[in-house]
């Protein structure tokens, strides 16, 4: 994840002890409207480190995860979605019936 400040709004830093830079990309977003999709594992393939900052840090996540779609869907309703580096490669274009745009 890049962590230039202009990109800082589309991500959240989870670094680990070999990636610095390592964090979760709110451009790749999936909307799962259906739990069936979903599938419990038990085994967790990230490193213990950053397994625990995304357990500690859950409700600031959200908090960001949130903001950044409630941006877009004004942005798409200003039609500058497009336009905006932090949407222009963003999967949320995707998503606009569960949306509700």
């Amino acid at each position: 994840m890049k962590t230039d400040s202009k990109y800082r709004k589309a991500g959240y830093p989870v670094p680990s002890g070999t990636r610095k830079n390592a964090g979760l990309d709110f451009r790749k977003l999936l909307i799962i409207t259906d739990l069936k999709h979903v599938t419990i594992q038990n085994k967790v393939e990230i490193p213990a480190i950053q397994k625990n900052k995304i357990y500690e840090e859950f409700d600031k996540i959200s908090a960001r995860l949130n903001s950044y779609v409630q941006t877009y869907v004004k942005e798409v309703n200003r039609k500058r979605a497009k336009d905006n580096f932090l949407y222009k490669f963003s999967t949320l274009k995707n998503y606009h019936k569960e949306l509700g745009i």
